[in-house]
């Protein structure tokens, strides 16, 4: 019997287990991260496949994703943006090196301060800025605040 790709369907809130479902029979299976390839802080990686036979005989791999797991206010996480290219510029290929930042996730604000380069005003937060994949952060270490896009990002509670 072959072996069926899925994504973990749910985690805990400390993201130290995760529930995956068997595609074949749909058997709710729940793995510990103690199990797997764990970082020092016991957080498992994602973007790593990991395996299991399920009752009915099906090797299932599965996939950890964090991209659709929320950030939670007042908690802070390692942000890894990968490293990548895109296009060209001049005939080069501009290269980006692999970020990592440590967070701290603020409440997001109702409103935002607007500058047009001569007047600042205060309107409500724009749409794109209200949406799930966009958090209002700190560095920690520099204090600095802004927004930051998890898009595309492997986030680790710490």
């Amino acid at each position: 019997m072959g072996q069926l790709e899925v994504e973990a369907a749910e985690y805990s809130q400390d993201f130290k287990q995760t529930i995956v479902y068997c595609p074949k029979c749909g058997e709710r299976h729940v793995h510990q991260a103690e199990s797997w390839a764990v970082n020092a802080k016991g957080v498992f990686f994602n973007g790593t496949w990991y395996g299991f036979t399920c009752n009915c005989q099906q090797d299932v791999t599965f996939m950890l994703s964090f991209e659709s797991v929320p950030m939670l206010v007042g908690k802070n996480y390692l942000v890894v943006r990968p490293a990548h290219s895109f296009g060209e510029i001049d005939g080069e290929i501009v290269n980006f090196e692999e970020q990592r930042t440590e967070v701290e996730v603020l409440p997001k604000p109702t409103t935002v301060i607007v500058c047009d380069g001569e007047s600042e005003t205060i309107e409500a937060i724009p749409e794109h800025l209200a949406r799930d994949d966009w958090y209002a952060v700190r560095i920690v270490g520099s204090g600095k605040r802004h927004w930051l896009n998890t898009k595309g990002c492997q986030v680790i509670l710490l």
